[in-house]
């Protein structure tokens, strides 16, 4: 089928974008001559692909992977007898929020937190409409909402941190910022068995972040410098939100 041959094409040839595009097309019109397990496995393909261009800068493919997301949860490709990955909750509304797609992922957000195994489905939930509030410059409500929550999963944690040092700097709370800066660098360091690459990424926010707070924003040329060196630091977690502080 022209779907699997385009599908090849754009994992392992030359000319991956025009491949992509007729992969998708061809995706499109072939969904009634799959199952719902090849339909999954295609979109799954099709979204590392998305995933793998856009942490490689490419923005573009941010409404592809957006779109596979609300295509292929509408039509029941990413649950597994009734269960939605965590992962994937979180993914399609991090895509979601990149494009200002807010009602969808509020929607999205509340119609699928069931879905969800039951030890996540409360702080997943909470989370997702933090950082929703947080997108909307609602960030009373988002530190209340991060502030409930319990959780033990590492990256988890680590993404809750992450988002209240967000809030903290943007609302100019310099004594709370540097502490949860350096409540954050402690924890990676406790955690650095569970977060492997990710430990690497989120120092290298925290140093970049601190150097930011010590340039005076009238200091254009610094700031410029300073640009420079996170858009060249290869591993850093929050890499737009950093170039857009």
């Amino acid at each position: 089928m022209g779907t699997y041959f385009y599908c090849y094409k754009a994992l392992t040839g030359t000319d991956s974008d025009n491949n992509f595009e007729q992969f998708i097309r061809k995706l499109q019109q072939e969904n009634s001559r799959f199952s719902d397990e090849e339909l999954r496995d295609l979109y799954l393909l099709a979204l590392n692909f998305c995933i793998r261009k856009v942490n490689g800068g490419s923005r573009t493919y941010l409404a592809f992977q957006f779109e596979l997301y609300r295509d292929g949860i509408s039509r029941g490709y990413f649950t597994t007898e009734g269960t939605l990955s965590r992962n994937t909750y979180l993914n399609a509304v991090t895509t979601a929020l990149a494009l200002q797609e807010y009602d969808w992922a509020i929607q999205f957000t509340d119609d699928y937190r069931g879905q969800l195994p039951a030890p996540y489905r409360k702080p997943l939930w909470q989370f997702n409409h933090a950082r929703l509030s947080f997108a909307r410059h609602d960030t009373g409500r988002a530190l209340e909402l991060l502030r409930d929550m319990e959780v033990r999963d590492t990256m988890l944690m680590t993404a809750i941190k992450t988002l209240q040092i967000k809030i903290f700097y943007e609302t100019s709370e310099m004594d709370l910022l540097e502490s949860h800066l350096q409540a954050l660098q402690t924890f990676i360091r406790r955690r650095k068995a569970d977060m492997g690459y990710h430990q690497t990424n989120y120092l290298n926010m925290i140093r970049l972040l601190r150097r930011r707070m010590e340039i005076p924003d009238s200091d254009r040329e610094a700031v410029r410098n300073w640009t420079i060196q996170v858009m060249e630091t290869q591993y850093v977690a929050e890499r737009d939100w950093l170039l857009e502080a």
